[in-house]
């Protein structure tokens, strides 16, 4: 999608009422109005030289505490989208107070694993359930229908799972078993099962066995097995699935198009992998690099996250650099300067995992803190303001994070008592500037 041509008199009239608005307490009403208005000109562009703009990516990534980020990794980054909402209620109901008293009770059933888009998503419970909120469209949420829903609901649509990844519109879950099984939108046969006919419930049967991490992009699925290979399908027009050709597949492929992979990440048109010798490999539509599935990018790594048009690695010391194009910070470095080769130091250290989506980065310290820098329009850095961060902040904006699951314009963070929090603005409209509790998760 090409940048508004907003004249020099717009943009200081604009930014100028967002600073009034924000001065005033008008974020609910007049903030989002802009800030959805602004975001709204253009038309998409699907080519892999673009370079892109704030508006063209929406899928997630999910970092976990203590893990390779392999096992529930969803799509980071996606290309627009059509399904009806608005502020359908991803963000979720609930203050940015106090914990949910649910998540406190003796015996409650609580979350063990998230995943996000920019307009839905679904926990994991800790008794291997699933629930999902927000935009329903394609029928992403599963309940078998395509009426959104505000906050997570009292029943769960599947059960037998151990992750899960929200990709552009759809859902795919990795059972106990080692099973994959997908629904919500299909156009380009990302659900795996041979159609492309969207699902509104998730199937009895899986498209795929022996999995043991699933992660999913604005039209592609990726799988790694058991074995170390990944299996892709669905959209394919950028080289994402990694078969050497364009075309997309309905179906995951019967063998391994690629070989000793330690874990699996995805953006909207790129797919990422850490090997088990610990070095990074990308493929698709990716950041300036060689887009060769065969060719190392950087050693020593432990996971990766690729966003839009920008990719951040994760080393074994805790160090996370990045690469890739850098106009509203996202590389962390202090400047605007693109890299087209990873950065030779690190922009944070101390970190456990990472999460990349749109224009931006999120890290998750050892010390279970959040940090986020790069694109903040629609307040997806969680720090209360639309301000663009170029390098990460010297100070936590949340404690007590266990897991953190980012989308293109909105975040989630699965907290260690077993609330989740999300913050910033769901198809393009500002939705809350700062961390807010969603109610529902606890059973």
């Amino acid at each position: 999608m090409r940048q508004p041509n907003w004249s020099p008199a717009f943009r200081f009239a604009r930014w100028a009422f967002l600073f009034v608005a924000v001065s005033c307490g008008g974020r609910s009403s007049l903030l989002t109005e802009l800030v959805g208005a602004a975001a709204d000109g253009g038309g998409a562009s699907a080519s892999s030289s673009t370079a892109g703009t704030p508006a063209e990516a929406s899928a997630g990534a999910t970092a976990t505490s203590g893990s390779n980020m392999g096992a529930a990794v969803g799509g980071v980054t996606s290309g627009g989208g059509a399904a009806q909402g608005g502020l359908a209620g991803s963000i979720g109901a609930g203050g940015a107070g106090g914990a949910d008293p649910a998540c406190s009770r003796p015996g409650a059933v609580m979350a063990k694993a998230i995943a996000t888009s920019d307009s839905h998503s679904c926990v994991v419970l800790l008794s291997g359930g699933v629930r999902c909120w927000g935009s329903n469209g394609y029928g992403e949420l599963g309940d078998g229908s395509k009426q959104d829903s505000s906050e997570a609901p009292a029943s769960q649509v599947l059960s037998g799972v151990q992750a899960i990844a929200a990709g552009l519109h759809y859902t795919c879950a990795l059972m106990v078993d080692g099973g994959v099984r997908c629904w919500g939108r299909n156009n380009q046969g990302q659900l795996g099962d041979g159609t492309l006919a969207d699902r509104s419930t998730p199937p009895d049967t899986d498209v795929l066995r022996d999995v043991q991490a699933i992660a999913a992009g604005d039209s592609h699925t990726c799988a790694l097995m058991k074995t170390g290979g990944v299996r892709c399908w669905g959209g394919n027009e950028d080289g994402e699935l990694g078969d050497g050709t364009k075309t997309d597949r309905s179906t995951p492929p019967a063998t391994d198009v690629l070989s000793a992979f330690q874990s699996i990440a995805t953006s909207e048109k790129q797919t990422c992998g850490v090997t088990t010798n610990g070095t990074v490999r990308c493929w698709g539509r990716t950041s300036g690099y060689s887009s060769s599935a065969n060719d190392d990018v950087l050693g020593g790594v432990q996971a990766v996250a690729p966003g839009y048009d920008h990719t951040c690695a994760l080393t074994l010391a805790g160090g996370v650099r990045c690469w890739g194009r850098n106009s509203l910070g996202q590389l962390g470095d202090g400047t605007m300067i693109e890299h087209l080769a990873p950065l030779d130091v690190d922009v944070l250290n101390r970190v456990q995992a990472i999460a990349a989506a749109g224009w931006y980065v999120c890290a998750l310290t050892s010390s279970s803190g959040l940090r986020c820098w790069g694109y903040n329009e629609f307040g997806q850095l969680g720090d209360g303001s639309n301000v663009n961060r170029s390098a990460p902040p010297d100070f936590d904006l949340l404690s007590g994070v266990r897991s953190i699951s980012a989308a293109r314009n909105r975040a989630c963070a699965l907290m260690n008592n077993g609330n989740v929090r999300c913050w910033g603005g769901e198809l393009s409209k500002v939705a809350s500037w700062q961390p807010s509790e969603v109610t529902g998760i606890c059973q």
